[in-house]
């Protein structure tokens, strides 16, 4: 049977970064395509280039135009002649896989850095907010170090001022109560003396009769 080489294009929203190449390359290897390579064009196409036996080239278009990848959006498949070069599937795949290798080493080196630069930030922003709520903390223990030491003060004055009068309070009622212990010793002390002085009156005016009975007098 003859052999044919054909150039497929597919055009579409997102036919780019969906697995677009290996779905076709996978494709191609059930159909039986010797030789084939597929190429992403501006942003929104996949060509695919085949050489096969007609049979197996027409029926890969096909396919290319009913199945497409998951998260593909496909708009037009067209098939067309082509006279160039077309490598063969192995050696396809083999450079496909060494570019997606460099692809995702170069990601990951992307990732890498986009992390480095990410953990700097997030510890500079972190050293930032630790200074400024060490600050805070400090203004808030100086001000409540403050309001502590005049509430302290305060209360200090008004029992201060409580205990100068309850000893002013105490000292009068002291006095009140010495003052009128005085008055009754002095009563007492009085009638005594009257008492006693009545008494050695009496005593006297009993010696002066004896006296005078004894003739002394």
């Amino acid at each position: 049977m003859k052999s044919m080489k054909a150039k497929i294009t597919i055009e579409g929203r997102k036919v780019q970064d969906v697995g677009y190449r290996y779905f076709l390359a996978e494709a191609a290897l059930s159909f039986g395509i010797e030789r084939f390579r597929a190429v992403n064009v501006g942003d929104n196409r996949v060509v695919a280039f085949v050489e096969a036996e007609s049979d197996a080239v027409n029926e890969f278009y096909e396919f290319a135009r009913s199945n497409f990848p998951s998260g593909a959006d496909v708009e037009a498949v067209r098939l067309e002649d082509y006279d160039g070069y077309i490598p063969k599937i192995e050696s396809f795949a083999l450079v496909f896989n060494i570019g997606q290798s460099r692809k995702f080493i170069e990601i990951g080196q992307r990732v890498e850095f986009s992390i480095k630069e990410e953990s700097q930030k997030t510890r500079d922003e972190l050293r930032t907010v630790i200074v400024e709520e060490s600050e805070k903390t400090r203004e808030t223990i100086k001000e409540e170090s403050q309001k502590t030491r005049d509430e302290l003060r305060t209360v200090i004055v008004e029992e201060s001022e409580k205990t100068r009068e309850t000893i002013k309070n105490e000292s009068k009622e002291t006095r009140t109560e010495l003052g009128g212990k005085v008055d009754m010793l002095r009563g007492d002390l009085r009638t005594f003396m009257e008492k006693n002085t009545e008494r050695i009156y009496k005593e006297i005016s009993e010696i002066k009769q004896a006296l005078r009975k004894a003739g002394i007098m």
